[in-house]
């Protein structure tokens, strides 16, 4: 028996040098009150709190108000148990103020000392979100004028129009066009 409560003991101690191992933040917090009552070190060193900090906050405080709002409908489906997990985006706030996009991976877990809790993964999608802003940018703006291109004046027309139709306006569509361009950007260059 004391063999075997030394093995458990030796695996939980490898576990939860594991986790904090792990740059992702994870949280373990009561489904009722949100209290935040486990944090591995990716956490304190992804938004800076220690853990005493984190332990008196909530789930929801580690979140900005929007994310606040949408955490309430997000966590539905799991506390009725008709899903088993969930994966959705939300903005965490930093010590410092600072708001870090990030990934939430959100799982109910029965522990057998505490009931039910829920385990939540928080990966900083920051890098994600400046690449999805540059696709976007060049999308809808030429790379060399910085001007918006095409698909944002189509985008632009269609709104115009809609709105002119539901508030009953006109709009006028004024073109410009600048006479041997190319010609000017063959001789002197692009800059």
């Amino acid at each position: 028996q004391a063999i075997t409560i030394n093995k458990l003991h030796s695996d939980l101690k490898n576990f939860k040098s594991t986790l904090d191992k792990t740059l992702d933040s994870i949280f373990i917090f009561d489904p009722n009150t949100f209290q935040i009552e486990y944090i591995n070190r990716g956490a304190h060193s992804q938004l800076g709190y220690t853990s005493m900090e984190f332990k008196r906050r909530t789930i929801l405080d580690i979140q900005d108000i929007k994310s606040q709002e949408k955490f309430s409908e997000v966590i539905k489906p799991l506390k009725n148990l008709s899903v088993d997990s969930i994966l959705y985006e939300t903005i965490l706030i930093t010590k410092e103020g600072g708001k870090v996009p990030a990934e939430l991976f959100l799982q109910y877990i029965n522990t057998q000392n505490k009931g039910p809790r829920f385990l939540a993964i928080a990966r900083d999608i920051t890098d994600r979100k400046k690449a999805e802003e540059i696709i976007k940018l060049t999308a809808y703006q030429d790379p060399l004028t910085k001007l918006p291109n095409r698909l944002a004046f189509n985008e632009k027309i269609l709104d115009v129009y809609n709105w002119s139709k539901t508030n009953k306006k006109n709009f006028a569509i004024l073109l410009m066009d600048l006479d041997r361009f190319k010609f000017i950007n063959d001789i002197l260059g692009h800059p």
